[in-house]
Formats: structure tokens, C-alpha cells, sequence
């Protein structure tokens, strides 16, 4: 699984995600939108519900990055244990 797309560095750290990020990010997103929210949030319009959908999505795969660069982006930093780069896969 080396195919990525490089976001570049983030505190100096190169970064970036695997393509299956990109697939996961819009499942989740649609299962959020057409399922999840409309079954609990009645009421709302469907914009609003693809809104908060993209938006959850993406705090969701922030909290990864913010923890890939807190935990092993630190050893990157520092060359420890052979840490390069950060990269979720």
C-alpha cells in the first residue's frame, strides 16, 4: 500500500493519505447523510444533512492526522525507530 497523495509537511513532517482514505471518507460521509442524521434529525433538508455529514467526516479524519502526527510524527521528528514520515494508510 505505497500509493498516497502527498498533502506535503505539517510541522515539518511530510505527510500524506492512501487513496483508501478517499473511499472510506465518502462512505462514511454518505452513510451519514443518507442514513444516520435523517433517522435522528428529522426535519432537517437534505443540504443540511450532506453539510453536517461532510463536516463530521472530516473532523473524523482530522483526529487521525492530529493523532498520526502527535504519536508517530514526534518520532519522525527526531529519527527515531526508523519513523520517516507520517502516512495513513
Amino acid at each position: 500500500m505505497h500509493a498516497s497523495v502527498t498533502f506535503g509537511r505539517i510541522l515539518g513532517i511530510p505527510s500524506g493519505a492512501h487513496f483508501s482514505w478517499f473511499l472510506v471518507f465518502a462512505l462514511v460521509t454518505w452513510s451519514l447523510a443518507a442514513g444516520y442524521f435523517p433517522r435522528e434529525y428529522r426535519g432537517w433538508s437534505a443540504g443540511a444533512y450532506w453539510l453536517v455529514a461532510v463536516v463530521t467526516g472530516a473532523l473524523l479524519f482530522a483526529s487521525v492526522l492530529v493523532h498520526e502526527l502527535r504519536r508517530h510524527g514526534w518520532r519522525a521528528r527526531r529519527r527515531l525507530a526508523g519513523w520517516r514520515r507520517v502516512r495513513c494508510r
